[in-house]
């Protein structure tokens, strides 16, 4: 994820026959990226047919949400990793109580859903794609990582975590899948990077050419794989010529540690000018002051302005193309979405603001709706389906942490008491188009109030911890639980 990692799909796609990582980020407020890991290797499968895995470090945190994240992208491997023995080497969890209760609690409801989870895919595809090009990695390491590339390729993880908030399922693709596959599943693709091949380039025009929606930002689809400007796609995007963003902030490419925060004065490369505050339209709502950096956008004469920047130049345009449309974005929306939480006392579920999570997620929910909807952005669900029993289950994972002390010791050095948060009352909108006559919390180990409206199941939830298992029972799957009463089997724990 840092930016001189493998690429994934062309390393399955020619080597190995097995998908298998470790999860070594230290950081709750990037946990969820596990997420677009997980579903990296789902895609992977679904193409290169790789068996999938994933090494759990429960003492980097999050054990309960990483299962549940691997675990619902099809993962039928589990192993519980660890460092040691203490004594001579130490980074375990076998010395952590609060690491091996929250593994125990993993374990412990994995093995009452394993039954549904087991063997079970996605009930219904995804809609919308995100791709990370490769290319601009290549070009941010041969160019010395200057400060707009590496902008353009961490943007591209937040807009993921946009998208995950807005509970909006993606599939990540690469280039290859752009020049050579089929792309007309998806309603809209996000193209997160600088750099592009050309015939990835070339892909999408006939995808949008043909009815489907593109969007990209930060800089997006400027350059080809030569560091030329990117041609192919200029009447796509509506824009007379680009040039490089001004940027006001340098920013990190993530390792596996602590989070940089924006307040670094030694990352300050210029002032915000007064006229880069960003102005509301159609789809961003209300204003906002963008603080890593923009390009200024030159709109062709039809192109259409959505917001401009307090000076009155364009920050988002849309235009038609062919059948389909292309939205850009004038600046990094990814990561002024993780301004806010990028403070010492941060507050997941307090500093992701919806305005700019909107910015992301609008167009796609002009387009398409989530499958499983929580009332809480922070809180990820997935609709699985199990081929070969018939079982239906929704995965939970609680990402949300936050600061719940700051200490500071003798010489003024500050240390953070991180919690996680859990949330009670949650309801659940759930796109489950057979009947439901049960649904069991398989953590709480009870039944769930529920109402059916049209083509979804609106579950009261009392209480999320990290996590939990939604079992949707049927009449038949009621029925097919042989020897066993309904009550009964709407009890996970008395099988």
């Amino acid at each position: 994820m840092k930016g001189h990692s493998l690429d994934f799909f062309d390393f399955y796609r020619l080597a190995d026959n097995a998908i298998v990582y470790e999860t070594s980020n230290r950081g709750p407020r990037i946990w969820g990226w596990d997420s677009y890991l997980c579903d990296v290797q789902r895609v992977v499968a679904t193409k290169m047919h790789p068996a999938r895995g994933i090494y759990i470090k429960p003492h980097r945190g999050a054990p309960v949400q990483r299962m549940l994240s691997a675990v619902s992208r099809g993962n039928t491997m589990l192993y519980w990793y660890t460092y040691g023995p203490d004594y001579k080497k130490g980074d375990s969890f076998s010395q952590d109580p609060e690491a091996l209760q929250l593994t125990s609690k993993a374990a412990h409801l994995l093995g009452v859903a394993e039954e549904a989870l087991y063997g079970a895919r996605w009930a219904v595809p995804a809609e919308v794609a995100v791709v990370k090009p490769e290319t601009t990695q290549r070009w941010m390491n041969l160019s010395g990582n200057p400060p707009h590339l590496m902008a353009a390729w961490e943007n591209a993880k937040w807009v993921y975590s946009a998208l995950q908030h807005a509970h909006i399922p993606v599939d990540p693709i690469d280039e290859v899948v752009l020049a050579e596959e089929d792309l007309s599943q998806y309603k809209i693709i996000y193209v997160s990077g600088s750099h592009i091949t050309k015939k990835a380039a070339l892909g999408l025009a006939r995808y949008v050419e043909n009815g489907g929606t593109l969007y990209t930002s930060g800089w997006g689809l400027a350059r080809d794989e030569a560091n030329q400007p990117l041609t192919v796609l200029r009447s796509a995007l509506g824009l007379k010529a680009r040039a490089e963003p001004e940027m006001w902030r340098r920013v990190s490419l993530y390792g596996a540690g602590s989070i940089e925060s924006y307040d670094e004065p030694a990352n300050r490369l210029a002032v915000v000018p007064s006229g880069a505050r960003i102005i509301g339209g159609d789809t961003i709502q209300g204003s906002f002051t963008p603080v890593v950096g923009r390009e200024v956008l030159q709109p062709e004469s039809g192109t259409e302005i959505l917001a401009r920047f307090a000076d009155g130049t364009a920050a988002m345009t849309r235009t038609s193309y062919g059948k389909g449309q292309v939205y850009v974005v004038g600046f990094f929306p990814g990561l002024e979405y993780s301004a806010a939480v990028r403070r010492l006392d941060f507050n997941m579920r307090r500093d992701f603001g919806q305005a700019c999570r909107l910015v992301i997620a609008a167009p796609a929910l002009k387009l398409t709706q989530p499958v499983v909807e929580p009332s809480d952005p922070l809180v990820e669900g997935v609709l699985l389906k199990n081929a070969a029993n018939y079982m239906r289950a929704v995965t939970l994972a609680n990402w949300a942490y936050g600061v719940t002390a700051i200490r500071e010791d003798a010489s003024g050095r500050r240390t953070t008491v991180v919690k996680h948060l859990p949330v009670k009352g949650v309801q659940i909108k759930i796109r489950a188009t057979e009947d439901t006559k049960e649904v069991v919390s398989c953590m709480l180990r009870q039944s769930l109030k529920f109402t059916e409206s049209g083509e979804f199941v609106v579950v009261e939830l009392p209480r999320l911890d990290e996590g939990d298992v939604l079992l949707l029972k049927s009449a038949f799957s009621l029925a097919r639980a042989s020897g066993a009463t309904a009550a009964n089997f709407g009890n996970p724990f008395t099988r």
